[in-house]
């Protein structure tokens, strides 16, 4: 769910009310000027690099309360993979470097469109892994996803992360058709997104939209859960395990950053049924067990 200021404005699912970070002013572009998504995306979380780490510290915040949640949900939902793991979009890095320190994984491929983003993951990725017996053969490709799936067609992996991705590209349907061929036989992906079916999804979505669009030069793109099941399917892909949370309050931080986060806290338990935010693990639909659905 995107919102205002920067913090806000990084990842389609939660930053929505950092009121504290400064921007700098960007000049408004002429009628004639126009960007790409991609030169949009690129632009937007390159700006907001240096700014996005602290999203994983312990300030009292919705927000870092939030992106706290999403990396020990990711741990927990991935501790039975091993082996090869490809993150799409590793921003700056805190969730592949906490998979990787716990050396299951031997290899790992870290794409990012952003340049800057893709630094500092190296080095959380480096001091997380620097003290294992066996450190992973890792490449770095900056990149956006998209255009460097072809290079990978010959590669199998058996965790792909899909993480603070789709709300900035959408095309979800291409995404997970490309990545499905990627998996080993019992393989997974693990796909988050803000779900729309929602009501404070909603209102987000209907209060930041077109001010978004004007400001950033692309639209945030929202899927609610039976989107992320129907699509998971044609690709070949079932959900074997989701984890909802965050209780996504519109505005909430920016009205008051210590009460959202005493209100995210206090409503972990109603969050993990009805959050605003969550975590798929997608597997190969002839290899899946029953959905394990929360």
């Amino acid at each position: 769910m995107p919102y205002f200021g920067i913090r806000q404005r990084l990842e389609g699912g939660y930053l929505k009310n950092r009121p504290r970070l400064k921007t700098r002013s960007r000049p408004k572009r002429s009628k004639t000027t126009t960007m790409s998504n991609r030169e949009a995306i690129h632009e937007f979380f390159t700006e907001g690099a240096d700014d996005y780490s602290s999203l994983f510290t312990s300030q009292k915040t919705g927000a870092n309360h939030g992106f706290r949640e999403r990396l020990a949900l990711a741990n927990d939902l991935t501790s039975k993979t091993n082996g090869a793991l490809l993150d799409c979009a590793c921003g700056s890095g805190e969730i592949t470097a906490s998979l990787l320190a716990t050396g299951r994984y031997d290899t790992a491929e870290i794409v990012d469109l952003s340049s800057r983003m893709l630094k500092l993951a190296g080095g959380n990725i480096s001091s997380a892994t620097s003290g294992l017996d066996f450190i992973p053969e890792i490449h770095y490709t900056n990149s956006d996803i998209f255009g460097h799936l072809e290079m990978l067609r010959e590669r199998r992996f058996d965790l792909i992360l899909c993480l603070g991705l789709i709300a900035h590209t959408g095309k979800l349907d291409v995404l997970l058709s490309k990545l499905r061929p990627l998996l080993n036989p019992q393989g997974a992906i693990l796909l988050q997104s803000t779900v729309l079916n929602r009501a404070f999804s909603r209102i987000t979505r209907a209060a930041t939209a077109k001010r978004y669009l004007r400001n950033h030069g692309y639209s945030i793109t929202y899927y609610t859960e039976d989107n992320i099941r129907d699509t998971a399917a044609s690709a070949g892909l079932t959900i074997s395990s989701q984890e909802n949370f965050s209780l996504g309050l519109p505005f909430g931080d920016r009205i008051c950053p210590p009460l959202n986060y005493f209100l995210e806290t206090k409503c972990q338990n109603w969050s993990k049924r009805h959050g605003t935010e969550a975590l798929f693990l997608l597997e190969p639909a002839d290899s899946a067990s029953f959905p394990n659905l929360s």
